[in-house]
């Protein structure tokens, strides 16, 4: 393909290889080894000269629905946290230098909210791996697009039927979908505390504070209960999650991983777990609906009828001036 067009081209994508989905990794330590290369597809394309503008890929399915988009403006080398014992994983870098540049994809989907500073034990945030299949590569750059079709084969060694690589697949998105939903609520509810806490702190000082502690002392309350259930909130090191009990965000992550564990159908015993999980996580989040739909409000009337001050000024004292 190293021809006059590509030569004349200010970016040119080549065909990519068929991928296959081995279920492996690769070690960048191993210091009296060779190295294999990242497991995954991988796309090159050329490029004329170093690039000001930013160069997008983007992977998509074999129905154009768009899976995931990678930019050129993302910092080089970053690193994202990768809840449990395994650390942190590295995003891919999209290069923009002067010729060929290559970019991996794991063949993974988006992965599912994360809570920041959250730990989990036996399962990740990671979104499933891609099924064997047909799909499309996107390589933007301004009003220059080109598109390339590739394949994600499964590995040679397994007679696993593509039905049930689909049913497997689909399996993992609910729950990846149900974790994320878990970690919004975790979220919300870290946000909404934060706030009354903050109220709290921002009357100290005045007459009004004894009566919106006492409403805000059993709104906490009940957010403590609901989170203590979506999640282990002791648990500040990974060997923690040994001393207390995992919760319903950990047990959903360790499902999917059972679940992807290898390359075949879900098991019955593993939908019925994902069900009674599901209804456990619905029922906390129903009782975050109500009281968002009842109690926070009534706080916010009483912090109205009250006046209370969005910022108080204190002053400042010697020692803390200095």
């Amino acid at each position: 393909q190293w021809n006059e067009e590509v030569r004349r081209s200010t970016v040119y994508l080549f065909q990519p290889p068929d991928a296959v989905r081995f279920r492996a990794g690769f070690s960048r330590f191993a210091r009296n080894a060779g190295q294999n290369p990242p497991n995954g597809a991988y796309i090159t394309y050329y490029l004329k000269e170093k690039l000001e503008k930013t160069l997008k890929i983007t992977f998509l399915d074999a129905e154009g629905k768009v899976i995931r988009t990678f930019d050129s403006h993302k910092k080089k080398g970053k690193k994202k946290p990768s809840p449990g014992p395994f650390g942190f994983r590295r995003i891919p870098n999209v290069t923009t230098e002067p010729g060929l540049n290559r970019f991996y994809w794991d063949m993974r989907y988006p992965d599912a909210h994360e809570v920041p500073g959250a730990l989990l034990w036996a399962g990740s945030t990671r979104g499933p791996l891609a099924p064997p299949g047909t799909y499309r590569v996107r390589l933007e750059l301004g009003d220059k697009v080109m598109e390339r079709t590739f394949k994600i084969v499964k590995d040679p060694r397994v007679n696993t039927p593509q039905e049930a690589f689909d049913e497997q697949f689909r399996f993992l998105l609910k729950i990846r979908d149900k974790l994320s939903e878990t970690h919004d609520a975790i979220n919300e509810i870290r946000q909404i505390r934060e706030q009354i806490k903050q109220t709290l702190k921002r009357t100290e000082a005045l007459e009004v504070h004894e009566k919106i502690q006492k409403a805000a002392d059993p709104i906490l309350k009940q957010l403590d209960a609901i989170e203590d259930e979506l999640i282990q909130r002791k648990a500040k090191a990974f060997q923690d999650l040994l001393n207390y009990p995992i919760k319903l965000n950990n047990k959903l992550a360790a499902l999917a991983s059972v679940v992807a564990s290898a390359d075949a159908p879900p098991t019955q015993q593993s939908y019925e777990v994902f069900r009674d999980l599901s209804e456990k996580v619905d029922l906390q989040i129903a009782k975050l609906k109500d009281l968002k739909a009842s109690d926070i409000p009534d706080f916010n009337r009483l912090c109205d009828e009250l006046g209370v001050p969005a910022v108080v000024t204190k002053p400042v004292k010697k020692k803390d001036a200095a």
